[in-house]
């Protein structure tokens, strides 16, 4: 399983310092060295509580300076990236928040993207952006009957919520 807000130590032996530890007992990202933030990969629900947790961190240790969130994302669950939207809100009433498509933004990605703070959405000449509806992903169950009104409702009241 690959974690995408971990940090690891340069070389064999290096101690790692870090206020978050995983149940392995893994260090995750550092994210007080340089306020910088990765979503890269698909966005988890692993990856969207790390995040969580750094970016309130950020946030309690030096409130009003500058949050970076760089982006190389292919998307992932919309209910998943609610975590990370309600996180960057919450940071932006506090600092800037700074987002940077490194490669990729597609789907939930690019909503991070947009989810900075005003003017300080930045995009590397060569990246991409994809930008499009909510989706009903019919394969999460394995059922073969699906209750199709309630998921589109859901979908509709989480497009509302992002508006």
């Amino acid at each position: 399983m690959r974690y995408n807000l971990l940090l690891t130590p340069k070389s064999e032996g290096e101690k790692v310092n870090s206020l978050f530890f995983k149940s392995d007992g893994s260090p995750v990202y550092h994210p007080f060295l340089n306020r910088t933030l990765k979503i890269t990969g698909s966005i988890s629900e692993e990856m969207a509580d790390d995040f969580y947790e750094n970016i309130l961190y950020l946030i309690g240790k030096d409130p009003g300076e500058p949050i970076n969130v760089l982006i190389n994302t292919y998307g992932g669950s919309a209910r998943v990236l609610m975590l990370i939207y309600e996180a960057m809100k919450l940071a932006k009433e506090r600092c800037v928040v700074k987002t940077i498509c490194l490669a990729k933004a597609y789907s939930a990605g690019s909503l991070i993207l947009a989810s900075g703070s005003t003017g300080h959405s930045y995009i590397f000449p060569t990246a991409e952006v994809l930008v499009h509806n909510l989706q009903l992903d019919l394969n999460t169950s394995g059922e073969r009957k699906f209750h199709i009104v309630p998921m589109i409702e859901n979908i509709e009241e989480m497009e509302r919520k992002v508006r």
